[in-house]
């Protein structure tokens, strides 16, 4: 006994004017394969729409998340340009005082206060750093070693 591989095909019956139930069945085939063609093509769109639907859905997720840092930039911008004014003006101040004075600056707490703001709290205009023997020279106690 051979064995043989065996497929199943698409029933097709001849019709017949002697025979009407295979005419049906052949009719039915036909329509039954049409239904399974257009639910195939109606599955493909759904698929479609839903990655569709997804991809709007990221992109309005996206453009929250836009809106918000965007409000962030606005409201640090105007933060930083309400800074910048405020150093402005001090620095106006600071340099109409230095005309007034004639080129020598008092030493009050503004000026103080200016010059820390821009080289910072430890650091003084206008003094040079010592070298290593100035510092150990005065470091040393009064009366030398």
């Amino acid at each position: 006994m051979s064995a043989g591989l065996l497929t199943a095909g698409p029933a097709v019956a001849e019709p017949t004017k002697s025979n009407p139930i295979a005419s049906l069945i052949n009719r039915i085939a036909d329509v039954d394969q049409t239904l399974t063609d257009l639910s195939d093509a109606v599955a493909a769109k759904q698929e479609h729409v839903n990655k569709a639907l997804v991809d709007f859905q990221n992109a309005m997720a996206a453009r929250q998340l836009a809106v918000s840092a965007n409000a962030g930039a606005k409201k640090s911008l105007t933060a930083v340009g309400a800074e910048v004014e405020r150093a402005q003006r001090e620095f106006d101040d600071f340099v109409r005082t230095v005309f007034r004075q004639g080129g020598q600056p008092r030493r009050d707490d503004r000026v103080r206060r200016l010059r820390r703001s821009v080289h910072g709290p430890r650091e003084a205009v206008g003094r040079r750093p010592r070298d290593g023997a100035a510092a150990a020279r005065g470091a040393q106690a009064p009366g030398g070693p």
